[in-house]
């Protein structure tokens, strides 16, 4: 999943749009999974609730079987009471600690595997040692041997050898897969060192290969290597003209994707200010210098979070997303199937017993198989609905966010999208369906036992009521604290994922410039956050309030437990309101139209017209290019040259599409914008300026779908001097 948020980009430009079809998979299996633990899930929801009834049907038929006696009332009411207090533990406690433990202990595992890595071992002087140098000389190496893999006999860089002097500009050549990468990680203490010895002078400066920005201000990222302010503004008063373009000038807001939308990107029209590189263009193109009214926005914007009361139809989206209306009719009809087959045993057992014994036996044995059977069927059926729910609300969300606009994934850190896929799914997945059940039973057994004592002594409901409008105030009371709470939550865990995510990414940065202790302090901030709520608790410790044989004592007892369950139904729906939401994400325009299908042999020729082509990346942005209007010819070469943030690289994003421009832009012939996103992007090719590798075999980044033999991969790999020798398999 981090893969494709990262990657959008270029998925979306090379119209790669079956490839998530790779976590469709994974969550295909994560799905049959759940839906087979779900069978022993809801049995032993069922023990747990109705095991007491077991219990009784066997102590009734002992009794009948071992004695002549009549079963007096007054003998079930202390059978039935002793049963209750120890199914209570030993069929619902008891398995809920043994599921919980075994999850525990996988965790457990992941973590120790995680704790139990090689560490980086930067003090081991035989690898690379801070010694004494020869005067002037600041690098040495001698028969240096390197392996990213201590497992293997082969080795990245082997025999290296070479001195570097102050001052000396030492520039690395060579082909591809070479080692020229290696070589630098091996300086910075990224590589380890095998065999030889490589001796670093001083302190060590890193400008990585790809750029990497962390989220933070301007200001941080310019002083994070300790320098002073007054130095770093004397030595940015060129960056002055960038400076005035942003919203808050150097305490400007930046993400893990930079402050533009598009300022890395590069294609086979190189857009550029380094005016030496364009000797060779047919044609060149200047921007000019005119300020980027997009750079006035907000470029970093605060995740939304909802208030007040989770709107009922959330509940009802939820439950739609499951199933249809057969489906919620068969789940209450159960529902009230079992509750009215456990007042029917209660009321048998407790009131109606007929004078034979064994008769009352036989009878009582067939009511609470029926209670069973009825009682599975709810469980099933309800636990299948919510693992439904869960299911079709995680491929709505994933659909619209994958259709979203590339503008959306410019504003939003991958943190904070990767939370709703892990946090917000992770707890629909697996608490809100017991939870939820729990609470269903709960109720219904809340108002059976209400109505069956009323029907028995309806001078009961002058002490329920009061009781039962006490909890409810409680309740309330509670929700209202607990609910902002969960949903500050969900919100703070966002900064964590981003933080970790942009960590990760730039790791080798960080170590080469001795960083490690202040991103480890930045991460602890960052969580320290999720872990500063208030939180309330409030033990609702409900009396006895008229006793009416055993099912009043039942009514008190769970009383406080529903009331419990119903409030962390609403607190954990506010994930469902999450997912919900980013369902609701506006999507790019159709990746087809049937009715505009370019020509087969589209295009042939590669000329480009662009006529009054205006862009804006979102609809309350202002325009970043306006009225643009350029002819380019077949085979032409063309560079595309203005200062930062004229608007270079948002021709690359209106011409694939990824902001929505107005206009025309035709090429061969045919307007673009009237094609569907994937007739057009399948069509056209870029090179970015950062690569994005997927994780998986080298074929499967080469040719993802599988259309072309070796051959002709082969072919692709020598084009660009890579040796095939250096391909391990």
């Amino acid at each position: 999943m981090t893969e494709i948020i990262t990657g959008m980009r270029v998925i979306k430009m090379y119209a790669w749009r079956t490839f998530w079809r790779c976590v469709k998979q994974i969550r295909k299996l994560e799905i049959a999974k759940m839906i087979t633990a779900s069978y022993p899930i809801g049995t032993n929801l069922l023990l747990g609730l109705y095991g007491n009834r077991l219990l009784d049907v066997a102590m009734v038929i002992t009794y009948a079987l071992t004695t002549n006696e009549p079963i007096r009332a007054s003998t079930i009411f202390v059978v039935v009471s002793l049963c209750r207090v120890i199914s209570f533990s030993f069929m619902r406690r008891i398995p809920r600690a043994i599921q919980l433990s075994s999850e525990c202990l996988v965790a457990v595992e992941r973590i120790e595997k995680l704790l139990l890595l090689e560490e980086n071992r930067e003090d081991d002087k035989s690898e690379i040692e801070d010694g004494e140098l020869s005067e002037g000389t600041k690098i040495e190496a001698n028969g240096v041997c390197c392996s990213w893999h201590e497992e293997t006999t082969a080795n990245t860089l082997k025999d290296i050898s070479f001195e570097v002097k102050s001052g000396q500009l030492t520039a690395v050549v060579g082909p591809v897969g070479c080692g020229k990468s290696s070589l630098l990680m091996s300086i910075i203490r990224e590589l380890p060192v095998k065999k030889g010895s490589l001796k670093v002078g001083g302190s060590v400066s890193f400008a990585a290969q790809q750029p990497w920005v962390f989220s933070g201000t301007v200001r941080k990222h310019s002083l994070w290597q300790g320098i002073s302010g007054n130095k770093v503004q004397k030595n940015c008063k060129r960056l002055r003209p960038e400076k005035d373009l942003l919203p808050d000038g150097d305490q400007t807001m930046i993400g893990e994707r930079g402050m533009h939308h598009g300022i890395w990107l590069n294609t086979s029209y190189p857009s550029t200010h380094q005016l030496q590189y364009l000797a060779t263009a047919d044609q060149i193109i200047v921007l000019k210098d005119q300020p980027n009214e997009n750079f006035s926005q907000k470029l970093f914007k605060a995740e939304e979070k909802q208030t007040g009361d989770v709107k009922w139809s959330v509940y009802g989206k939820y439950f739609k997303s499951g199933t249809n209306w057969l489906g919620l009719v068969c789940l209450v009809f159960f529902l009230l199937s079992t509750q009215n087959s456990r007042n029917v045993t209660n009321h048998f057992i407790l009131g109606f017993l007929p004078p034979s014994t064994e008769r009352a036996a036989f009878i009582y044995g067939m009511l609470i198989l029926a209670l069973m059977l009825f009682g599975l069927v709810r469980a099933y059926l309800a636990l299948h609905i919510m693992i439904n729910s869960s299911k079709n609300l995680h491929n709505k969300m994933f659909a619209a966010v994958l259709r979203s606009p590339i503008f959306f994934f410019d504003t939003n850190p991958t943190g904070r999208i990767q939370n709703r896929f892990t946090k917000d799914i992770g707890i629909m997945d697996d608490q809100l369906p017991l939870t939820f059940f729990d609470m269903l039973q709960l109720l219904l057994q809340i108002i059976g036992v209400v109505i069956l004592n009323a029907v028995i002594n309806y001078f009961t409901l002058i002490l329920i009521l009061p009781l039962l409008l006490l909890f409810l105030l409680l309740r309330r009371y509670s929700v209202n604290a607990t609910r902002p709470v969960k949903r500050l939550d969900g919100v703070a865990r966002s900064p964590i994922f981003s933080h970790t995510t942009a960590t990760i990414h730039g790791l080798s940065t960080i170590r080469a410039y001795k960083k490690e202790e202040e991103f480890f302090k930045m991460f602890l901030c960052s969580s320290r956050q999720t872990y500063r709520s208030l939180v309330l608790i409030f033990v609702l410790d409900a009396g006895l309030v008229g006793v009416l044989l055993n099912n009043t004592l039942h009514l008190t007892a769970i009383f406080q437990f529903t009331v419990r369950q119903t409030a962390f139904i609403e607190n954990e729906m506010t994930s469902v309101e999450r997912v919900i939401e980013y369902t609701k994400l506006k999507p790019e325009a159709p990746l087809e139209n049937h009715k505009k299908k370019p020509p087969t042999s589209w295009p042939g020729k590669g000329s480009i017209s662009l006529r009054d082509m205006s862009l804006k990346y979102s609809s309350e942005s202002p325009l970043v290019l306006k009225n643009v209007s350029c002819n380019i010819k077949s085979e032409e070469k063309v560079g595309i040259v203005g200062r930062t943030g004229a608007g270079k690289s948002s021709l690359i994003t209106a011409l694939f599409r990824l902001a929505e421009p107005c206009g025309n832009i035709v090429i061969d012939g045919v307007n673009c914008l009237e094609l569907g996103l994937h007739d057009l992007r399948k069509q056209l090719s870029i090179i970015p300026q950062d690569p994005v590798l997927f994780k998986g075999s080298l074929r499967r980044n080469l040719d993802p779908f599988s259309n072309h033999s070796d051959e002709v991969l082969w072919n692709a790999i020598r084009d660009v001097s890579y040796e095939r020798k250096n391909i391990i398999k």
